[in-house]
């Protein structure tokens, strides 16, 4: 393709993004290794609601995520990115801040707004290098992997040496940095003001969600009554569906939803998501065991490296370093070959990994290996999915395409979370909550299973959608 569509300034925007996106990282990845001090130190944690501190943001970011998306194709990009910081800028103050468990999980539920950035991001960069748009999403996942990494390396720190809660305020002064980058650097996007928002088609969704969280949160307590829950669930997405058809405004096209350059990517991209936000859940409460065990459930327990906060980060640090190097990389290579190869590994690298995490988790050099290729397997898939899903659609539903396949992504990642959270609580040592290494080896094989069928679906995606931007 000739390079003459790229925009003389596509290089600094993209600086810019970068900071903001690597910004993003840094505060949902920070507060992860740090999860079991949060629990213990605020009242009214346990372990399975301690899962609403992931999968609580998670499902708030899928419902606004496309919301805002929307408004971004319609009334401009940079304008709903500045609104977004702001949003996100109110969440980690609140967070920082909150006296209970509880107003820990609304403040960062508001900071669910903050899943926009990635998917809004990809739209300015298709306005701006759409000829160089598979390098472009490499970095934001690059920068993405290099925030990450710094949230795991020095959240533990910042904990020990002071308190969680500054992992929340250091946050929101990197979203005043970065909205004034913003402000200043980034184009003000095309406005169609003629586009409508489907309001009740938001609400819709957002209600469908709602009801299929709260049944993953609340199963263990309820047991089978949890079932109406989803079945509530099921019936508000027939609802949504059947609302999208019929308007003449939908959020998005459901026909654009079921192509398969578009439906296979997000599917993969969402089982992807599966396994990454299960490992942020997983992998603190593995490697601080039995740390916080007392000495009569430790002396049951053969796993676990009693690992502190600090420690915890730096077990995580190796999924943000493969991110970091899957991003730069995918998008080369993505360039050079198409996205269907590059995603196809990723997930492949979620399936060995999880497995070898299931089975072969007794020493530490080992485990750090694994996450690596977690971190690189996810950064792979996600750089395809992102690139496949802005060059299957028009350019007036770019930002809204992409806060769907983020909504895929983060909502079956917030089922993870959950998921896993009912499998150690289920599979607890007798007379505790800490649980069983068995409890462990199930979740990480689950990870393993739905990895193997991502990659079986990244297969499946047309050649003719390469992904060669």
């Amino acid at each position: 393709m000739p390079e003459a569509k790229e925009r003389p300034h596509w290089k600094r925007t993209l600086a810019v993004l970068a900071v903001m996106v690597g910004g993003f990282a840094f505060q949902e990845t920070g507060v992860l290794p740090v999860l079991p001090n949060v629990q213990r130190q605020l009242p009214g944690a346990s372990t399975t609601s301690s899962a609403l501190l992931v999968s609580g943001f998670l499902i708030v970011a899928a419902v606004a995520a496309p919301l805002i998306g929307k408004y971004g194709d319609a009334h401009g990009k940079q304008r709903m990115l500045l609104f977004t910081l702001a949003i996100y800028f109110v969440g980690a103050l609140g967070a920082g801040s909150a006296p209970n468990f509880m107003a820990l999980v609304v403040f960062r539920a508001l900071q669910g707004a903050g899943g926009a950035l990635f998917s809004l991001s990809f739209a300015v960069m298709r306005d701006e290098a759409p000829d160089r748009l598979s390098v472009a999403i490499g970095v934001l996942v690059g920068a993405f992997g290099l925030g990450a990494s710094a949230g795991f390396g020095f959240s533990g720190l910042i904990t020990d040496l002071l308190s969680w809660r500054y992992i929340f305020f250091a946050e929101a002064v990197l979203i005043v940095i970065a909205a004034a980058l913003v402000w200043k650097w980034v184009p003000r996007s095309p406005e169609c003001n003629d586009v409508r928002v489907d309001y009740p088609g938001v609400a819709l969704l957002a209600a469908a969600l709602a009801a299929l969280v709260i049944g993953l949160s609340v199963m263990l307590v309820l047991g089978w009554k949890a079932v109406a829950l989803f079945v509530l669930s099921g019936a508000l997405f027939a609802s949504w569906i059947w609302r999208e058809r019929s308007t003449d405004q939908p959020l998005l096209d459901i026909a654009v939803l079921t192509k398969p350059q578009v439906l296979l990517p997000n599917l993969g991209s969402g089982l992807a998501g599966y396994v990454a936000f299960s490992m942020f859940f997983l992998v603190p409460r593995f490697v601080q065991v039995p740390r916080h065990a007392s000495a009569e459930i430790a002396r049951h327990l053969q796993y676990g490296f009693g690992a502190g906060p600090t420690a915890t980060g730096l077990y995580l640090l190796p999924i943000g370093i493969g991110v970091l190097c899957a991003g730069p990389f995918g998008g080369v290579l993505g360039r050079r070959i198409g996205g269907k190869w590059p995603f196809t590994a990723g997930l492949g690298l979620l399936v060995i990994a999880s497995a070898l995490l299931a089975f072969v988790h007794g020493e530490r050099h080992a485990f750090a290996v694994w996450l690596f290729l977690i971190g690189l397997g996810f950064g792979l898939s996600t750089g395809a999915a992102g690139v496949f899903v802005t060059q299957a659609v028009e350019d007036n539903q770019t930002a809204i395409a992409n806060a769907f396949n983020s909504l895929t992504r983060l909502v079956v990642g917030g089922i993870g979370a959950q998921v896993a959270a009912a499998i150690l609580k289920s599979q607890a040592v007798a007379g505790s909550n800490t649980p069983q290494e068995s409890a462990f080896t199930i979740a990480f094989g689950i990870c393993a299973l739905l990895a193997a069928v991502g990659a079986g679906l990244a297969l499946s995606v047309p050649a003719g959608n390469a992904g060669s931007g």
